[in-house]
């Protein structure tokens, strides 16, 4: 997905399931992904790019503001599942 610098950006992620749903983002793949949401929380060293929704059962929207910080790739998991996840990669465009 490509968006403008400052935009407002949700991913959606959903499941039928009744497993807990993660985000993690990932840098690089040469760097193991990180954790955004732990299911029930923000982790804190994000906490400052990142929000979430739950507008449902089983869905957790990704909320960001569009910017080099936060253009990286992102994965929605079913905890405990490897099968199940989707993933999504934010490409930021700037002016110079």
């Amino acid at each position: 997905m490509a968006v403008l610098q400052g935009t407002e950006v949700t991913l959606k992620c959903s499941s039928e399931s009744s497993k807990t749903l993660l985000w993690r983002i990932s840098w690089n793949a040469s760097v193991e992904p990180k954790t955004i949401y732990t299911g029930n929380k923000v982790a804190l060293e994000f906490s400052s790019l990142y929000r979430t929704s739950t507008v449902k059962s089983g869905e957790v929207n990704l909320i960001m503001i569009a910017t080099e910080a936060t253009a990286k790739t992102y994965f929605c998991e079913e905890h405990g599942s490897i099968a199940a996840n989707a993933n999504a990669e934010l490409i930021v465009l700037g002016e110079h």
